[in-house]
């Protein structure tokens, strides 16, 4: 295993995916889930407050997307990358549906975290597929 590659693939794949629930959470669903009943969600300065578990988690996620790839996927490139990718995204989605069927969850929001998760992780695959390549090296 490629140590440089795989951080490098880490470090590009976790800012994607950081860019990413940016534009989804704090654009285009803000008012979706600004509207969420009370208790549902964190307020804003409650979420402020938690708000390194949220780039944990994430890069927890980001960091063993990374390692499965480099250890059973990168002789397969980009396409094997964004296969790999989709398979995370349909586990988000079966996530997505067991939170809905045991929290007051609004089906509309459901939907967009599920298709932002294939979405997401399969851009996220493309990127690793590309970085971490396999051979030698690349020079410095």
């Amino acid at each position: 295993m490629n140590m440089k590659r795989l951080f490098g693939a880490f470090i590009a794949a976790f800012i994607f995916a950081f860019l990413f629930e940016w534009l989804l959470h704090g654009i285009i669903l803000r008012g979706s889930e600004a509207a969420l009943p009370q208790g549902l969600a964190r307020a804003p300065t409650d979420f402020q407050n938690h708000f390194l578990w949220v780039l944990l988690g994430e890069a927890i996620m980001i960091f063993i997307f990374t390692m499965i790839y480099a250890r059973g996927f990168a002789t397969g490139g980009v396409r094997a990358g964004v296969g790999l990718g989709i398979m995370f995204g349909i586990i988000y989605t079966g996530a997505n549906l067991i939170s809905y069927g045991v929290q007051p969850f609004p089906g509309d929001l459901v939907v967009w975290y599920s298709i932002a998760g294939l979405i997401e992780y399969a851009v996220a695959g493309a990127i690793v597929g590309t970085i971490y390549k396999t051979g030698p090296a690349m020079p410095v």
